[in-house]
């Protein structure tokens, strides 16, 4: 018997499990008897316990007491099993967790004779339950509130549990996807590819990212990149796959569209390369020679021969011009176009463009002007500048009739300068003003332009900062205008200077 007793103490001590015996009998009650682990758990000793259910009481923590003094009363009053954890505090203060379980035990006329338990210390358990829950609650407001779609799935592949981003991806609310798969979702031709939680789990792959495309509820193919990962229970065993769905449906829909303008413009330069090559020099060729016979043989060539010769010359000058329209019009839509801009004056621009337009505009008997401060300066490519003026002067020349007023004009409006070619001409309709700057299309009688000329200043104003526009009453004449930036500051003031000294 002493062997048993001291075996069970001993096991006691290991397990860190104290027992007591709480006397109900009139003779014995409030006394206790606690065993020497019972006594460490509350902070005891043999020298500081005094043997009474005081020592107990003292200990319990004040806002667990009403709670403990009740499952008592019941257990006395009714037999039942007493079973509680409450909070202790020890004599330094510091508050521990206990369980305690007991019996009353009764005499064979049924009076209480003593209340039989065992306490146990949990506070290192509930210290890692609380931790659990705090993780439990932190997984749940990363999972709930997560940017990306989220699910776990079963390993079976289908979802058990998703956010409200995954509801969204995926076209469906949160009761309909769980038991679904992703593969639900798959369209027919895909779903050969489709990778599977059941490979994942049988190749033992702990991580894996791919992208897919997958079917909207309403019909339209979405993209998702996919990233899952195994959760796994404390013996390794697999429990879960986290799953984590991202749309990527625009960045693919940019990649597609990246492509295709690569392709397209690898195109453009196939075309490019070999108008200039395969046409362009040998049409050259052919100007050069009708150029040389008209001169060459003058003499000696008849009146409709002349003719016919002048008609080729225009015919193949022309063309040339087209092709040369068309090869700057790819450049320009190839996007490896370049614009080199400077701080120039403007009026000199205007006043050149009007030099280079003065002898077409001399032959139809139409006036040039411009109208200019000398000292607005803006910012611009001058080349590809004079190009545009040059095209819109000519065109007011070319399209409208003779004697045809020109308005060459530049003027400031805020921190913008706008420039503008005015003529007192026929008009466009309105219902024309659009498709002017639509490539190869020609509005009017005259049909010798290319109609590429406005399609391409449009282009070339738009890559020095600007917007080409077009206003037109029929019968009063049009208006071409854009703005360009103003060089303000100390560069400006440097150009202004030089200009000075020039003059």
């Amino acid at each position: 018997v002493a062997a048993t007793v001291s075996l069970l103490e001993t096991a006691q001590e290991v397990g860190n499990i104290g027992t007591f015996v709480a006397w109900l009998t009139p003779d014995k009650v409030g006394v206790d008897e606690w065993s020497s682990t019972c006594m460490e758990i509350f902070g005891y000793d043999e020298t500081t316990y005094d043997g009474t259910n005081n020592a107990f009481w003292r200990r319990v923590h004040p806002g667990d007491l009403e709670m403990v003094r009740e499952a008592q009363r019941v257990a006395h009053e009714t037999g039942s099993y007493y079973d509680v954890q409450h909070r202790i505090v020890r004599p330094d203060g510091v508050v521990r967790w206990i369980r305690e379980r007991a019996q009353v035990e009764h005499a064979e006329d049924g009076t209480p004779l003593r209340f039989l338990g065992v306490t146990l210390d949990i506070t290192k358990e509930r210290a890692q339950e609380e931790a659990l829950r705090a993780s439990e609650a932190d997984f749940k407001g990363a999972f709930e509130s997560a940017a990306i779609g989220t699910g776990l799935v079963a390993l079976d592949g289908t979802l058990v549990r998703v956010n409200a981003a995954m509801t969204r991806i995926l076209g469906r609310p949160g009761e309909q996807l769980v038991s679904m798969s992703l593969a639900d979702f798959a369209f027919p031709e895909d779903l050969p590819n489709l990778p599977r939680v059941e490979s994942m789990i049988r190749e033992e792959r702990d991580i894996e990212s791919f992208t897919q495309r997958l079917r909207h509820p309403d019909g339209r193919p979405i993209w998702v990149r996919i990233h899952r990962s195994v959760i796994r229970n404390a013996d390794l065993s697999p429990r879960h796959v986290l799953t984590q769905v991202e749309d990527v449906t625009a960045v693919m829909s940019a990649r597609e569209e990246l492509v295709e303008a690569r392709l397209e413009v690898e195109a453009r330069q196939r075309i490019t390369a070999m108008l200039n090559h395969e046409i362009r020099n040998p049409l050259n060729s052919v100007v050069g020679f009708l150029e040389l016979l008209r001169s060459d043989g003058a003499g000696s060539l008849t009146e409709k021969q002349h003719r016919y010769l002048a008609h080729a010359s225009a015919g193949a000058s022309q063309l040339l011009e087209l092709l040369g329209e068309a090869l700057e019009m790819s450049r320009i839509s190839s996007r490896t176009f370049e614009i080199e801009t400077v701080v120039l004056e403007l009026a000199p621009q205007l006043e050149e463009a009007r030099a280079q337009a003065l002898p077409l505009a001399t032959a139809k008997g139409s006036k040039v002007t411009v109208d200019c401060s000398l000292d607005l300066l803006v910012v611009a490519d001058p080349h590809r500048l004079l190009q545009v003026l040059r095209n819109l002067a000519t065109n007011a020349i070319k399209h409208t009739r003779d004697g045809t007023s020109i308005l060459v004009a530049g003027r400031t409006i805020g921190n913008r300068a706008e420039i503008s070619v005015s003529d007192n001409g026929e008009g466009i309709p309105a219902d024309k003003l659009e498709s002017i700057f639509e490539e190869y299309v020609q509005v009017g009688a005259d049909r010798s332009g290319t109609g590429l000329g406005l399609p391409i200043c449009r282009q070339l104003t738009r890559l020095m900062g600007g917007e080409l526009l077009v206003s037109s009453t029929v019968g009063e004449g049009t208006t071409f205008s854009f703005t360009l930036p103003i060089a303000t500051g100390c560069v400006a003031a440097a150009v202004l200077g030089t200009a000075s000294d020039r003059g």
